[in-house]
């Protein structure tokens, strides 16, 4: 008798191991699919609420930074209410409507004054290392003097070139919730 069917074990055994590694191919790509969509979920996680990278556009926080300078943005400090005096932040700027990048000079509850060029903090002058020397500080007001008193959750913002930028001193001071981010530099 001839037999047209062959059911040796071997051929039972191979087809076995064929699906075998079909199934651990399978396996592999639905791990690499996995990794790569938790990669990309995280960085994108990871760039909104925690670190994200800004690239400075204009002239408003020269000689600090200059256009195309880009820079580190650490998105959870206002979160935790650990902004100081001297950071260089990033803000939707209520004057265009976009976002600016400035140095706050008042914190909440501050009083800031301008006078005569100079910026006062609760009564005494602030030092400003920064800035080029022989800066001026002047407010928009014919009298070139204004007074703010912060709110608990307001910061009074200035940039570096004092000139041409537009910051606290024709919009008033900004809320917490306006800051995006201090920048790491």
């Amino acid at each position: 008798m001839s037999r047209t069917e062959d059911t040796s074990p071997k051929k039972a055994t191979s087809t076995w191991r064929n699906r075998l590694t079909l199934t651990k191919e399978t396996r592999q790509g639905h791990i690499l699919v996995c990794v790569a969509l938790w990669s990309a979920i995280s960085f994108l996680l990871f760039s909104r609420y925690i670190l994200a990278t800004v690239i400075v556009e204009g002239a408003s926080m020269e000689p600090t930074f200059h256009t195309g300078d880009r820079c580190l943005l650490n998105r959870v400090s206002p979160l935790l209410g650990s902004v100081n005096r001297g950071d260089i932040v990033v803000l939707r700027d209520r004057g265009d409507d976009d976002f600016a990048i400035k140095r706050v000079v008042g914190l909440p509850n501050d009083d800031v004054e301008i006078e005569n060029g100079k910026v006062f903090i609760n009564g005494k002058p602030l030092p400003e290392k920064y800035l080029s020397p022989l800066t001026q500080t002047w407010t928009p007001t014919p009298k070139g003097k204004c007074d703010y008193k912060l709110g608990p959750n307001s910061y009074f913002v200035l940039g570096d070139n004092r000139e041409i930028s537009e910051d606290s001193r024709y919009y008033g001071p900004i809320s917490n919730d306006a800051l995006l981010g201090v920048v790491i530099h």
